[in-house]
């Protein structure tokens, strides 16, 4: 990393500041010495020794000299430049080196004419009476300039001068990851000036808080607010009523707060929206259920402390929901975070890790009851959700029958069907797999989600028993709450929106979930985007109620290394085996000291949590988010 360069501070000095001598520079080494201390300008009547221009005969006396005081200096530079014009009195004259340039009068100072100035040319005149026509031959501009270059040698310059002096040469240590922001806060500054900036949302407090949390919950909420309104009314009840809920239905506020930062450290495929609430047990490839994150709606490229802080956060929120002290809540999230880092140094000392499953025999205790609910046949599953003898779904105040629609939905299924992803599965599906059976509309689903259009789609699936069908779920997808606010990194390759949301979040799912579900893929409906996934009996969703504080401990631990392997393994898919983000996730600082800030931090978002939640339940319940009539 190159070292910042010093030109703007020698430039102000050598063009706009007379009153600051130069750099101290020896005659006889040529080596230029940046002073300890801001240097004084010396009055007349202090000896030569101590002004600047002594550098002409003897390193000695520049070593030796004593700056006058300021004031002094101040007073005389400004007596000097009245009396006496620039051009008539250089002081040339006078030698630093001698003892009887120390004791001339004053008198034979002001005899000194111009060809004594022209016959010693290293000579200069006093700082306070340079004009333009004398900066040009004032050694100040070289000594600064010189100063300047020492100060921008890079490491390995500075690493072969000392070994050129003999002395021992030190081993380059790796410096933990930081951001250098000279040049950014020069422009910071430059934009406070002009009144450009304006304060980042995180500090906001008050009636400014509360309005920015307003109008971030509206508009990531302003579609859906006008066509599905009562689905959005539903929602916002649902998140006033605790702190925890509201975290998991306001990732754009959360990261809004977070916009930009964190570019310094490594980018990775993030999930977007990790909590507790956002792991669960999913079908795999090879029929057998598996533990993993399984939502990846706001997949996006970031830095990996995004997805590591948003996880912590969820985690102690969750403890608190669960009737946790502060402290207890925090020991949870440090869980969370301690295991991730972890799971990543297992996985930079065995590649094989990334690629581990969660399922079987390999189930921790914390969540076998969920797998044992994946477990569960697929014809009870089925007849909960379907009319056997009429092959269609049994209506109830969430799942609406819209056989009308099944037209331009078997269009649908027909495109996503030639675009699921290859894998054993899809080779032993029989022809008429995909063939429709019924379609309704299913409501009430999710939480950050939330009125989002879903459909359900009967197909023929195995077999023609009823117990073999398959019921597709279609949920409309929209960009994530990423895009635009992860700080823009030119070299990162991995998931992208482009003009397909749900292709980015199949992409992703791809890249997180060691052979996931074989049904995983995407479509369109009329240009709107739908993802496309079984609504599978083994698809078993997390309750962090479920959980006391203890095991929520072990849950955490959990969670955080199965990050750990994804974050890893989707940076593999994306980038080739080859991938060293582990590396350069370790490579980011100390762990101790990584750990303390992130802790830091996630307390701190906490408090802002729960602080933005009391606002936004206190606007809810006076009607701020309540739709406006037209009269």
């Amino acid at each position: 990393m190159s070292q910042p360069q010093a030109t703007s501070r020698t430039n102000d000095n050598t063009s706009g500041n007379s009153e600051k001598p130069n750099s101290t520079t020896s005659a006889t080494t040529g080596a230029t010495k940046a002073p300890a201390k801001k240097a004084k300008k010396p009055s007349r009547r202090q000896k030569s020794a101590a002004s600047p221009k002594s550098t002409s005969r003897t390193a000695t006396a520049t070593a030796t000299a004593t700056p006058a005081s300021k004031k002094t200096t101040e007073k005389t530079a400004e007596k000097t430049a009245q009396k006496k014009p620039a051009t008539k009195t250089s002081g040339a004259s006078k030698s630093a080196g001698t003892s009887a340039s120390v004791k001339k009068s004053e008198s034979s100072k002001k005899t000194t004419t111009k060809n004594s100035t022209a016959n010693k040319p290293t000579a200069k005149k006093p700082i306070a009476k340079k004009t333009a026509a004398s900066k040009k031959a004032a050694p100040k501009k070289k000594a600064e300039s010189a100063q300047a270059k020492t100060e921008s040698k890079s490491v390995a310059e500075l690493l072969e001068s000392v070994a050129s002096l003999g002395l021992p040469t030190p081993t380059p240590a790796t410096v933990p990851a930081h951001r250098r922001r000279r040049g950014e806060f020069e422009t910071y500054s430059r934009e406070v000036a002009r009144g450009d900036v304006e304060v980042p949302p995180e500090m906001l407090t008050g009636r400014h808080r509360r309005l920015h949390v307003r109008d971030t919950v509206i508009e990531d909420h302003l579609l859906r607010m006008q066509l599905v309104p009562s689905a959005v009314s539903s929602k916002f009840e649902g998140i006033a009523r605790s702190p925890f809920p509201f975290f998991r239905g306001t990732a754009m506020l959360y990261y809004r707060d977070l916009a930009g930062s964190d570019a310094h450290l490594p980018f990775v495929p993030t999930v977007g929206d990790v909590h507790p609430e956002n792991y669960g047990v999913l079908p795999g490839a090879d029929g057998e259920p598996l533990f993993s994150l399984n939502d990846m709606d706001e997949a996006w490229m970031a830095p990996f402390t995004w997805d590591l802080g948003r996880g912590a956060v969820g985690f102690a929120l969750a403890a608190i929901e669960g009737g946790a002290s502060r402290k207890k809540a925090m020991k949870v999230a440090k869980k969370f975070v301690a295991s991730y880092l972890e799971g990543v140094e297992k996985c930079v000392a065995d590649p094989e890790e990334a690629t581990r499953r969660v399922s079987g025999d390999d189930t921790p205790k914390v969540i076998r009851s969920y797998m044992k609910k994946a477990g569960r046949s697929r014809e009870s599953f089925l007849r909960k959700r379907i009319d056997f003898d009429e092959l269609n779904f049994r209506e109830t105040n969430r799942v609406r029958r819209r056989p009308g629609l099944t037209p331009l939905i078997d269009d649908a299924v027909r495109r996503y069907s030639r675009r699921v992803q290859p894998s054993s599965a899809k080779d032993e599906l029989p022809k008429n797999f995909f063939r429709i059976h019924d379609v309704a509309i299913r409501t009430g689903s999710g939480t950050a989600s939330r009125g989002l259009s879903r459909f359900w789609v009967l197909v023929e699936g195995w077999g023609k028993s009823a117990e073999d069908k398959v019921i597709l779920e279609l949920k409309m997808s929209r960009h994530s709450v990423l895009d635009g606010l992860a700080p823009v990194q030119s070299t990162a390759s991995g998931i992208e929106d482009e003009f397909d949301p749900a292709k980015r979040i199949a992409d992703a799912f791809d890249a997180f979930i060691v052979d996931g579900d074989p049904l995983y893929g995407y479509t369109d409906i009329e240009g709107v985007s739908f993802l496309v996934r079984e609504r599978s009996p083994q698809k078993v969703n997390v309750d962090a109620g479920d959980f006391d504080t203890s095991e929520l401990k072990k849950y955490a631990k959990l969670c955080g290394r199965m990050l750990a392997r994804q974050h890893v393994r989707a940076d593999r898919f994306l980038n080739g085996k080859d991938s060293d983000v582990g590396a350069r996730i370790l490579g980011a600082g100390h762990t101790n000291i990584f750990l303390f800030d992130t802790l830091e931090l996630v307390s701190e978002q906490v408090d802002t949590v729960l602080r933005d939640h009391a606002m936004f339940a206190a606007d809810h319940a006076a009607g701020a988010f309540t739709e406006v009539s037209e009269e």
